[in-house]
């Protein structure tokens, strides 16, 4: 397929992996418009003169007052010019909601969980990006759109909305479903999965899983050449429940399985290893690595292998 207009929206959770992605889309659609939409939300961004936001005081109440987490607008302060900067290397464009001033001016903009846009949220964000189009537009109707590559391909496994696991597992291994329309791959001891790499050469393997806080154990990943990469879901500096993905090692041609063992000590992890995706991405070789100035979410950044 052919694509336009490319919207990315995915900073609330951190922008893990960001740099990669705008470069594969350039790559493949080298005429797009690409717009990052950088939203906010008040469930977590707002607290009262205690420090306490609306969600860890479980509440949603209009009649008190509540001003901007100070951090977070500090963060946003580096965060943006970050995302127009890597944004700007593919010839992208930002739009950023504007904050509101008090915070609650916005409120409607919000559903009743103050994190997720309403419907005027959604139209205002809409406005926005539309605004934005008509000046983009012109120009880009002068061209001929042309279809670049995603290199040497992917393969993804993933049954995060469906629960539908398509690749093989064994021991204590369970399909659950832990939200509304979420799925994983629950681990309550050691287990196995083995995943198939149809290409003919060796690609790098990652595994998406589920991370909040302190809740979910340190788990081992065995290959059968002996390799083992450790995951660790644990997550200090975003609060949400979210989806995190690292890399496990590389996955040879044909069959891989896999054992992976979590941490089995209950009375320090209260939920099971969570997988929801298992992807081989032959697009660079990139790994997770050490902090960089992203501070809005898990610290990492992309670096090539050589």
């Amino acid at each position: 397929k052919r694509y336009d207009i490319i919207l990315l929206e995915f900073s609330l959770n951190g922008t893990m992996g960001l740099e990669l992605l705008l470069k594969r889309l350039r790559k493949r659609f080298p005429d797009a418009i690409i717009i990052y939409v950088h939203l906010y939300n008040l469930s977590t961004q707002i607290r009262t003169e205690e420090n306490k936001t609306p969600h860890e005081l479980k509440t949603r109440d209009k009649s008190i007052r509540w001003y901007w987490n100070k951090q977070k607008v500090i963060v946003d302060m580096y965060l943006v010019p970050h995302l127009n900067k890597e944004v700007g290397k593919v010839n992208g464009h930002v739009y950023e909601l504007e904050r509101q001033y008090p915070p609650l001016n916005g409120v409607d903009l919000f559903q009743e969980d103050w994190h997720h846009l309403s419907i005027k949220g959604h139209a205002t964000v809409a406005q926005g990006i539309k605004k934005l189009l008509k000046e983009l537009l012109p120009a880009y109707k002068a061209l001929t759109p042309r279809q670049g590559s995603w290199d040497k391909g992917d393969e993804c496994y993933s049954w995060f909305h469906t629960g539908d696991v398509s690749i093989d597992y064994s021991g204590k291994a369970v399909v659950k479903s832990f939200a509304e329309d979420k799925y994983s791959l629950e681990f309550h001891g050691n287990g196995t999965v083995t995943v198939i790499n149809h290409k003919q050469h060796d690609i790098p393997m990652y595994v998406a899983f589920m991370s909040w806080l302190n809740n979910y154990p340190p788990t081992r990943f065995y290959f059968e050449d002996g390799s083992m990469q450790l995951v660790d879901p644990r997550n200090t500096r975003v609060y949400g429940h979210i989806v995190r993905m690292d890399r496990i090692g590389t996955a040879q041609p044909g069959p891989n399985k896999i054992k992976i063992v979590p941490n089995p000590d209950k009375n320090l992890f209260k939920l099971p290893f969570r997988m929801t995706k298992i992807v081989m991405c032959d697009a660079g070789h990139y790994e997770i690595v050490n902090p960089a100035l992203i501070m809005d979410g898990p610290d990492v950044r992309l670096r090539t292998n050589k």
